[in-house]
């Protein structure tokens, strides 16, 4: 419960556990942050076919903790890095302006493609 802000229709949680279900086929990996033996922190990534992106699934962290967030994110990417994969797909922005506006700050060098899926 300490891992979310803005979950009120409850669709990370959903997402959390498809990730979690499809984890073997996807090849996930995490990294997880304890503090005093509690989990306090997670980052879930997997990565591409080609081995050129990772893709962070989830980055989620208990903000009871200054700085946390910024801590996590650092350890996550430098795992990736020492993996030798050049890119990652650090957050979706979900349509949310102050977080697109956060990912624009971090200088992207290229952007996915965006698809909507409608069942027939």
């Amino acid at each position: 419960n300490n891992f979310s802000h803005n979950d009120r229709f409850g669709n990370e949680a959903v997402a959390l556990q498809i990730s979690v279900e499809q984890a073997d086929d996807l090849h996930m990996e995490n990294l997880c942050l304890f503090i005093d033996d509690v989990l306090c922190g997670f980052f879930m990534y997997h990565v591409s076919h080609d081995g050129q992106y990772a893709i962070v699934n989830h980055l989620k962290v208990d903000y009871a903790y200054p700085r946390i967030f910024d801590y996590l994110t650092y350890e996550g990417v430098g795992k990736i890095a020492s993996e030798s994969i050049p890119y990652v797909n650090l957050e979706m922005d979900l349509g949310i302006p102050g977080l697109r506006t956060h990912k624009m700050e971090l200088g992207p060098t290229d952007f996915f493609k965006k698809y909507t899926i409608i069942p027939q």
